[in-house]
């Protein structure tokens, strides 16, 4: 019974500090929520976001379930949010290896570490001996009205017992950000402030400071990245085997054709001698020996301690792709070494260009250049240049040795063998006789190497292209005779031509009887202008023809003037005789002859 009532006597114990806490709770809350209360507002709020890295030691036994927290009331408004906390007191036992929930954020965002050394469990070496913590610490307002500066810090601190090396801070930056200063001076690079920390000593800080304007409303967020190399680590020590061998290529890329050579050392690192080393190489199909794939040195001889030896080994390049050449040694008492070496054989080729414009004009006249030339160190044998050429375009000259093959519309050079380092140059010049956007292609053949191409597209522009013709039926003639002069425009172009105007000046000696035309024509004395023509269409022509008598005896010449718009003038000049009696019979063969002067080209 007296047990029992204990018992009893304890619950109710327990019951009455419950309600009793209860009470307080309530009472707690209610004194934050009274009118009275003014909180104390700072000018300036922060908000601290906080993250902690720790390296831990040697694995901690698990530690003891953690005791309640105490109840802590809501801050009242306008008082600083801290967003992570830290404990001040150390706990007794070893600090356990934190979660990545430790990475705590506030307002402006978590913030993130990364580490680039993190120990591992070592089984050998110099394991690390103290605990390496890092903590990172944004420091800043939650509000700033536009257009006010914007001061915030970055606190690196060192709460661990090693120093950390060559710690690595970058804070990106929104691009409508623009920072004023910073101490200490960042190096800004691609909307990123970037510091680097050389030497953080056990519980030192350092505070990067950044003033900046934020450039449009919104949320801010800044999350700096930070690497760290703890000041102590795993070291190991790699030492040389006591015998060794090593392979080297004099290149690791060379063309087909070309020699590889390789070097070969062999050594003692050991503190007793080596006997009866045979070496060893069976060659990738990609490389030739002499002696055949597989090279053997059966009598290589002893290396005393300490001693190196260098062999020279020198094969050709035969297949194109990678290679793995891999070389064995061995001595007595089962002593081996082996080394390897990669390379790439790549084909042998030739440059080709081809030079000329990319623009141009239809029935204009282009020079193109064509070079062929070889870097590799073989001789190019039996080459041949082939330039392809569209069927609109018209061969006008060529270089000698060009052959035009006409079933591939081509241009063909066959030339000499091009040694190392040489080259080759020749020239063909050509026209387009229509528009359009045509392919330029050329080719280089040889009969070791493989073909080179090379391909460009011209650009031929539709343009017009006028050609003036006269002729008059009789040259000679009496006074009072008639004769006509027939002037022929030709537009040879494949584009319409605008603002066609001919003028027509009579010599004195005879006179103007009609003018006809594809429009009116006004006579002033001797001259007669038409009215200039809207357009003559591609491969369009016109006709105009002068009526004329003799008027007097004496000489002269028919002079006529043609233009149009985008078009240089052309003149043309026939000459007409008049008589004051008829031509004799001598003369009768005169009678009806045409000049045939050849005629002038507008463009």
């Amino acid at each position: 019974m007296t047990v029992r009532g204990w018992v009893v006597r304890h619950r109710r114990l327990a019951e009455a500090v419950l309600m009793l806490g209860a009470f307080l709770l309530l009472r707690s809350e209610r004194l934050y929520g009274q009118r009275g209360y003014v909180p104390i507002a700072p000018v300036q709020r922060e908000v601290i976001a906080t993250a902690v890295a720790v390296t831990p030691t040697t694995p901690a036994a698990p530690a003891a379930p953690p005791a309640p927290a105490a109840y802590s009331p809501p801050s009242p408004p306008g008082a600083i949010q801290p967003v992570s906390y830290e404990e001040v007191s150390q706990p007794s036992q070893p600090t356990p290896m934190l979660p990545p929930t430790a990475l705590l954020g506030g307002m402006t965002g978590n913030p993130q570490v990364k580490t680039s050394a993190m120990p591992a469990e070592t089984t050998g070496g110099t394991p690390i001996q103290s605990v390496s913590m890092l903590s990172v610490d944004v420091v800043g307002p939650d509000r700033l009205l536009l257009g006010q500066p914007m001061v915030c810090e970055i606190v690196i601190r060192n709460k661990g017992g090693s120093p950390i090396t060559e710690a690595h801070v970058e804070q990106p930056l929104p691009a409508a950000v623009r920072v004023r200063k910073t101490e200490p001076p960042a190096l800004a690079r691609d909307y990123r402030l970037i510091w680097d920390l050389r030497h953080l000593e056990a519980g030192s800080e350092r505070r990067l400071k950044i003033e900046m304007d934020p450039g449009r409303p919104g949320e801010l967020d800044l999350r700096p990245y930070v690497t760290f190399l703890i000041g102590n680590g795993l070291r190991t020590q790699v030492i040389r085997p006591p015998f060794s061998i090593e392979i080297s290529a004099d290149h690791p890329t060379v063309t087909r054709g070309e020699h590889i050579r390789f070097r070969i050392v062999v050594a003692n690192h050991g503190d007793a001698p080596v006997h009866n080393i045979k070496i060893y190489d069976t060659l990738p199909s990609g490389l030739h020996h002499p002696s055949g794939p597989k090279i053997g040195i059966e009598h290589f001889g002893d290396l005393l301690p300490g001693e190196t030896r260098t062999l020279p080994l020198e094969t050709t390049a035969v297949e194109s792709g990678s290679f793995h050449n891999e070389i064995l040694a061995q001595a007595d008492r089962g002593v081996e070494a082996k080394a390897a070496v990669d390379g790439v054989i790549t084909e042998p080729n030739l440059l080709l260009r081809l030079d000329g414009p990319t623009k141009t004009v239809t029935l204009q006249e282009m020079d193109f250049h064509l070079e062929v030339a070889n870097p590799a160190s073989l001789t190019a044998k039996k080459v041949r240049l082939v330039q392809t050429l569209p069927p609109t375009f018209e061969v006008v000259s060529a270089s000698s040795g060009a052959a035009l093959d006409a079933g591939r519309h081509a241009l063909v050079w066959s030339l000499p063998d091009l040694e190392t380092g040489q080259r080759q140059r020749v020239m063909f010049r050509v026209k387009s006789n229509a528009a359009g956007d045509w392919p330029m292609s050329a080719d280089v053949l040889s009969q070791n190497f493989p073909k080179a191409h090379v391909n460009n597209t011209l650009h031929a522009e539709a343009t017009a292209l006028l050609k003036l013709d006269v002729r008059v039926r009789e040259e000679r003639l009496s006074v009072g005779e008639e004769t006509v002069f027939r002037i022929h425009v030709f537009n040879k172009g494949d584009a319409p031509c605008a603002g066609v105007r001919l003028t027509a000046t009579l010599p004195e000696a005879v006179a103007l009887l009609e003018a006809q035309g594809p429009s009116d024509g006004q006579v002033e004395k001797q001259q007669i202008r038409f009215t200039p023509l809207t357009h003559l269409d591609a491969y369009g022509d016109v006709v105009y023809l002068l009526r004329v008598r003799g008027r007097q005896e004496g000489q002269g010449s028919l002079r006529v003037v043609l233009t149009a718009e985008t078009q240089a003038p052309a003149e043309r000049e026939i000459s007409i005789q008049v008589q004051k009696e008829p031509p004799s019979s001598t003369d009768a063969t005169a009678v009806g002859h045409t000049n045939s002067n050849a005629s002038e080209a507008l463009r």
